[in-house]
């Protein structure tokens, strides 16, 4: 969908501009707290396997959680739910102000993984929810936009406050206080959870059929698990294996960190309407064979510009899955009873939480005990596999 077309939905659909509004808000201020976390876990002593496990417990505790949030979506409301989530990120940044010891980083990260497991799916269920059914890709799509901006903005504001306060941490933690502010003001104006804008091409949601369901999402549950598996061992751990193993500075690392994510910023509405128009299962296959590449590059150019071109092809598979991903979540929750249906998107949501939290720890375990080259070479085998996996699914299902 074009941009001036898109922009005109928004301004007919308060609640899905509310939805993306807040996914820009909510990564740019806990994008300067994905980068600034690594280095102020070092700074207390923490080793890279500690880091990892750190970099991973929001995951675990929203692979936890998320089931039973989906579940008090359906029953208390979704805008509730989505709220509280917000409120708990407030939380979350004030605590980092004051932490100061390893245990105390480690309880507020799982509750950061609390408030995560509250937020996802509602934020899906009220995009598949106001988003029209045949460009639910470009929706996503979208809303990866809005996201992966916050995302870029937040890593080059976190490199230039780290560089001009000289690694004052509090600093990053009070900017992401303040933008949870602004997003549970905006979600609490404007969201809504039933439907505002009347679209043509809308069809009315049809009952699962029982036959096969249950076959469906366990696969859909582990192609998201493998998907997300080889993207995560990387992701977290970015920051150091830059400035540790290719000897990048911060700002250098930053720069990457905001530019790469650009990539999504511009590629994924792109993506999202080749979903939509042409083939979700190509869109999809891009992921792993983006994984497959860039870890190839990273290991055989530890330079910056090696490191630009393999984080480039990394966040365009990012930019290809994402709103992919989202539609295929989006529509098969759609056949399911509306009062289940927060339940059903938590559920592949969960899962791909599942492989994110698992690829920082082994990433993590991988270089503490192997070394560097192995996580790489992990990773490359693991993406191989999650690709012919991923095309066995489609061809299954008829994505």
């Amino acid at each position: 969908m074009p941009l001036p077309q898109f922009l005109e939905r928004l301004t007919r659909n308060p609640s899905l501009t509310a939805v993306i509004a807040e996914g820009f808000i909510a990564r740019l201020g806990f994008g300067v707290i994905t980068f600034a976390l690594p280095f102020f876990a070092l700074s207390l002593g923490m080793s890279y396997t500690e880091v990892g496990v750190l970099a991973a417990l929001r995951l675990v505790a929203a692979v936890i959680f998320k089931p039973l949030m989906g579940i008090a979506a359906d029953r208390y409301g979704k805008k509730k739910v989505f709220l509280w989530s917000i409120a708990g990120r407030c939380v979350v940044g004030v605590l980092f102000v004051f932490a100061t010891t390893p245990w105390a980083l480690f309880l507020i990260r799982f509750l950061h993984g609390v408030t995560t497991a509250a937020r996802d799916p509602v934020a899906a269920f009220l995009i598949a929810e106001h988003g029209a059914e045949k460009r639910m890709a470009t929706a996503f799509g979208w809303y990866s936009t809005a996201r992966e901006l916050g995302a870029a903005l937040g890593f080059l504001v976190a490199g230039l406050l780290l560089t001009w306060t000289n690694d004052h941490y509090p600093s990053v933690f009070l900017f992401a206080v303040a933008t949870s502010i602004i997003a549970f003001i905006i979600v609490a104006r404007y969201a809504r959870e039933t439907r505002t804008v009347a679209d043509d091409t809308e069809s009315k949601p049809n009952p699962d059929n029982d036959e096969g369901e249950a076959g469906k999402w366990w696969d859909y549950a582990c192609l998201g698990v493998l998907m997300a598996l080889t993207g995560g061992m990387l992701t977290q751990l970015f920051p150091i294996i830059a400035t540790e193993y290719a000897h990048l500075s911060k700002a250098e690392t930053s720069v990457i960190f905001a530019l790469s994510t650009l990539m999504i910023v511009f590629s994924a509405p792109i993506f999202g309407w080749l979903a939509d128009t042409f083939s979700r299962t190509l869109v999809l296959s891009l992921r792993s064979l983006a994984n497959a590449g860039s870890s190839v590059i990273y290991a055989l150019f530890p330079g910056f510009a090696g490191f630009m071109t393999a984080r480039l092809i990394d966040e365009a598979g990012k930019a290809a899955f994402r709103p992919a991903w989202g539609a295929l979540i989006a529509d098969t929750a759609r056949k399911s009873e509306k009062q289940q249906r927060g339940k059903k998107i938590a559920y592949l949501d969960t899962a791909q939480s599942v492989g994110e939290a698992l690829g920082p720890i082994l990433g993590g375990l991988l270089w503490q005990h192997l070394g560097i080259m192995w996580l790489f070479a992990a990773r490359f085998i693991l993406a191989v596999i999650a690709e012919i996996f991923a095309l066995w699914v489609m061809r299954r299902h008829r994505i």
